[in-house]
């Protein structure tokens, strides 16, 4: 049994506070190797007590494009975003549309748009639901700057980055984004209205998520696998992943590590604002995008594949001369940051490093020595679940398809082609071929 004086001292510890600059440095460090929700850290947003009439006011009678998807789908195919419809509406009438019969009319005035005269409108809410997902918020507050403010992201450290740095997604319930992982920096996402369902996969998981590059987007690598309803004949692999399962409720906010998969779903109507904190390696990741798009582009050009196919609807087709100056570009910042690196060592006496060899590691602060047990009223790290967890956590149909495959045998070796030759691993060392020809010194 525990004394007074010990339960005493465990309090006045789950109390501490993590100060903005040391949560910055594990962010940046690596000390968060799995995904981690961080509790009470934006009370102080002004934007943390709005509702969703709050949030139509701020938007006023601006158009946003909403992606309708079905909210239940017997297929065990991914719901690509070009399978997806798309419309335009405004928050106001999203609202209104959401709420079905039950308007708030009494809040929300004429000048957000008329329900009646809303592409929503002929959209049966009972069946499909709507997602104004990654919208950069300096394109839709332009003529409202003050609301950057609103989002304040120096409690983490990192200041000056409000608004201005951060996307905003508002969906209805249902609402999903296909399992993927970013290929640029790590990832911070507070959830200011609603519930809303993580699933994260760690990166050791990846050959059993089977990841594509098709559909293309720059910045997202692709999971074949459709989380709510796998096909577990294509997907075999699929059983033997590590599921990190996460519910954000409204105020939390949710650290993903770098290039950590995750698949999200809303469960009720959500509002969420996340910002991108770049990395150092971001450079390199860079790079690899650039080449990976040069060879999408060809081989697409030799295949017979349309742009809805091969292209995800954010993506816009680049012609040849335009990919090459992207890859020369992106080369060239790589090799002025190898160079600037290859300068502080020597200033440092350090040993030159060639691009394939491990960076010496740095010397870990006493912030490595912490135990996060003792912030547990501030931080929470989520712990690994099982596969039937997974299931079991879903919202699909699980039936875990075991029906034969009927694939386009052509069209599956194509994508299986293109694939191998754009897979991460690949034009990882692709890249480093490029730095070794094209460095300065080598040439």
């Amino acid at each position: 049994m525990s004394s007074s004086k010990e339960t005493s001292e465990h309090d006045e510890n789950t109390e501490c506070r993590l100060e903005p600059e040391c949560l910055k440095e594990i962010i940046l460090n690596g000390k968060l190797d799995c995904p981690v929700v961080f509790k009470r850290k934006i009370d102080q947003w002004p934007c943390r007590g709005w509702d969703l009439d709050d949030w139509a006011k701020k938007f006023s009678a601006r158009n946003i494009r909403f992606r309708i998807g079905p909210t239940d789908r017997r297929d065990t195919e991914p719901l690509w975003e070009s399978r997806c419809q798309f419309t335009e509406a405004t928050v106001g009438q999203f609202i209104q549309w959401q709420n079905g019969s039950e308007l708030v009319e009494a809040k929300v005035d004429d000048s957000l748009g008329d329900i009646n005269q809303s592409p929503l409108s002929s959209t049966d809410r009972s069946t499909h639901w709507a997602y104004a997902d990654y919208k950069h918020m300096t394109e839709l507050f332009e003529t409202n700057s003050d609301i950057f403010k609103c989002v304040d992201w120096s409690v983490f450290g990192f200041n000056g980055r409000d608004g201005k740095e951060s996307t905003i997604w508002i969906g209805s319930r249902s609402a999903e984004t296909p399992c993927h992982y970013d290929t640029y920096g790590c990832n911070l996402v507070a959830q200011l209205y609603g519930r809303k369902r993580w699933i994260c996969f760690p990166p050791s998981n990846t050959k059993n998520l089977y990841p594509t590059r098709i559909p293309y987007e720059e910045s997202s690598v692709f999971s074949l696998v459709n989380i709510r309803n796998p096909d577990l004949v294509k997907c075999d692999k699929f059983k033997s992943t590590t599921p990190y399962i996460v519910t954000l409720e409204p105020g939390d906010v949710l650290f993903v590590p770098h290039k950590w998969w995750h698949y999200v779903s809303s469960l009720t109507t959500t509002i969420s604002i996340n910002t991108w904190i770049e990395l150092e390696a971001d450079n390199d990741r860079r790079l690899e995008e650039a080449v990976t798009r040069t060879l999408l582009s060809a081989f697409t050009q030799t295949y017979p594949f349309s742009n809805e196919e091969w292209l995800n609807p954010t993506e816009e087709e680049i012609v040849p001369e335009e990919n090459y100056a992207y890859v020369k570009e992106s080369l060239d910042r790589c090799l002025a940051k190898k160079e600037s690196n290859q300068t502080e060592r020597k200033e440092k006496g350090i040993k030159e490093n060639v691009f394939n060899e491990p960076e010496p590691k740095k010397k870990r602060s006493a912030l490595w020595n912490l135990d996060f047990d003792n912030y547990g009223n501030e931080m929470k790290k989520i712990k690994p679940s099982s596969y039937l967890e997974l299931m079991n956590s879903t919202e699909g149909n699980n039936k875990h398809h075991l029906d034969s495959e009927e694939d386009n045998d052509k069209e599956c070796f194509q994508t299986k082609l293109i694939n191998s030759i754009v897979d991460p691993d690949v034009i990882s060392l692709m890249c480093n071929k490029f730095k070794e020809k094209f460095n300065s010194k080598a040439a």
